[in-house]
């Protein structure tokens, strides 16, 4: 699992931000979002509609931590997907395991089926650019650890550092 307060590179965002935007065209969705775990906004396409994105996104994140309350009581896992369906808007809201949550907001232009259709790709092109951040992660907190015998700095206690100022 990735590290919940990992750094996104740009190179990352840019795939992220792609894949939404592929998505975003594929299901002619008034907007798409991404948002991490915490209800903070990773990237987004499409016209927000006057949505005050800021609560949207705690909002989704709570709905999604409730839903997933939920699913436990119940014997469940979790609910990867929820679909609201309004009367001129509706939302399908999906999971990306622990990592992010996926929001697509579409009206009569769009169809539930197309949706849920192109979210499922959607999703695995995402997790792959999570996976390859994790990797990422991997490598460079093991070249970190140990480099020439030297210790990392989480290494390193206060005695250390005194020592070194004091020889």
């Amino acid at each position: 699992m990735m590290n919940t307060q990992s750094v996104l590179r740009e190179q990352d965002y840019q795939r992220l931000t792609e894949a939404v935007s592929r998505l975003h065209r594929e299901t002619s969705a008034k907007v798409v979002f991404l948002f991490d775990r915490n209800g903070q906004q990773i990237t987004m396409q499409g016209a927000t509609l006057g949505i005050d994105v800021t609560s949207f996104a705690s909002l989704t994140a709570g709905n999604v931590a409730a839903t997933e309350g939920l699913a436990k009581l119940v014997g469940e896992n979790a609910f990867p997907a929820q679909y609201h369906e309004g009367v001129q808007n509706s939302i399908y809201i999906a999971t990306l395991e622990k990592k992010a949550i996926l929001v697509v907001v579409f009206n009569e232009y769009s169809s539930v089926g197309l949706v849920r259709l192109r979210v499922k790709r959607a999703i695995l092109e995402l997790n792959k650019v999570y996976e390859d951040i994790a990797q990422k992660e991997l490598l460079s907190s093991s070249q970190d650890e140990n480099v020439e015998g030297f210790p990392s700095f989480g290494d390193i206690s206060e005695e250390d550092i005194e020592n070194f100022f004091t020889s």
